[in-house]
């Protein structure tokens, strides 16, 4: 199999689900010995793992309607079997059959998304990605919630749902007096886990409001907040200041390498999102045997499935489970077994091969 694959994502730096998707997808590729031809730009980095693969780079940030000018000439060139994209955007007109990944449609929904609010742009995005899918060979998502909401939104009822594992991070070297140099993380005390990158969908305001009421009981313990946020966590921060919300934590980014020291030694995983088309944190952290606390809104129950407690997004809901979990060892036990057993159904090498196979079926 001779597969081009867009790895635009792999940006210098920039750590997202998606790339650990397609690192995942790549890494498996290259053990079936598939040649791989991967596309990006110039702020594409390759990771140090396949760093072997030759690279080619479009002209910087080309935008989606050049991507209709550039890649299906570049794929004229090197003639692959396949072109993958983990976007809801490929080549209209290609030389070969093309893939496309429809994670979710959070960019179409106004109330997450501000572009969204203009009824311009949302209708060209929605038609972009609906006519994108509709000249694929194939449309991939992650979740059952995120195949309706394509059915219901661009009209697509053929997407087929391949969910995204995870496997054991890299062991984490940091213990509590590494936390507390490298991210202000005090080394004393228990505290409760976020990870995430401040979008209005992750629902940061109601752990706010959540710990504000916890704060008291436990004076010992701290919230939490890591990832990069830029103006939405300044935002954030302004908010605990003007609130008084005492030890609260915002740590800025995270190495992909220390993220399983942050999870290993959070004692709860707190993921309130309003909406999400999969969401891989509550994942890693299972893995990392850190017990999670999601909503019951969008795929999250169907993620965890049984490895994590599902709670509507009412704050006293929240604030009694937090205290029942953070009052009895037995039960945070349980709930840390039940999370590795959820992980280990949703191994990242087992989802990679469900997609490899899909492909190579095409």
């Amino acid at each position: 199999m001779k597969l081009a694959i867009d790895v635009r994502e792999w940006a210098g730096g920039l750590h997202t689900g998606i790339g650990r998707y397609l690192l995942h997808l790549l890494t498996g590729a290259v053990g079936r010995g598939w040649e791989l031809l991967p596309v990006g730009d110039g702020q594409t980095c390759l990771p140090a793992s396949l760093t072997q693969l030759d690279l080619h780079r479009l002209p910087d940030a080309p935008g989606p309607l050049q991507d209709q000018w550039h890649l299906p000439r570049w794929l004229d060139v090197v003639a692959p079997d396949l072109f993958l994209s983990p976007y809801p955007k490929g080549p209209w007109i290609a030389p070969c059959p093309v893939a496309v990944t429809i994670h979710d449609l959070l960019y179409l929904d106004p109330r997450f998304a501000p572009s969204a609010r203009n009824p311009g742009v949302r209708w060209a995005k929605r038609g972009y990605a609906a006519v994108s899918a509709r000249r694929a060979a194939l449309v991939m998502t992650d979740s059952t919630f995120s195949k309706a909401e394509i059915q219901q939104q661009l009209g697509i009822d053929s997407a087929e749902v391949f969910p995204i594992g995870v496997e054991p991070l890299a062991a984490g070297g940091l213990d509590r007096e590494g936390l507390q140099a490298r991210y202000g993380i005090p080394a004393q005390g228990g505290y409760l886990l976020w990870i995430g990158n401040f979008q209005p969908h992750k629902n940061v305001p109601f752990l706010l409001d959540l710990w504000q009421g916890l704060a008291g009981d436990y004076p010992h313990h701290h919230l939490v907040l890591a990832g990069r946020g830029g103006e939405r966590a300044a935002a954030i921060q302004r908010q605990i200041h003007e609130r008084g919300i005492p030890r609260v934590v915002l740590t800025g980014s995270v190495e992909d390498a220390d993220l399983v020291s942050l999870y290993r030694h959070a004692e709860l995983f707190l993921f309130p999102s309003q909406i999400e088309g999969y969401g891989l944190p509550p994942l890693e952290a299972m893995v990392a045997g850190c017990p999670v606390m999601v909503s019951d809104r969008a795929s999250l129950p169907e993620v965890v499935g049984k490895g994590g407690q599902v709670l509507p997004l009412r704050d006293e809901v929240w604030q009694e489970v937090v205290c029942q979990r953070l009052n009895s060892a037995p039960l945070q036990q349980k709930w840390r077994e039940r999370g590795w057993a959820r992980a280990r159904q949703l191994g990242a090498g087992r989802c990679a091969d469900m997609v490899l196979d899909r492909l190579e079926a095409i």
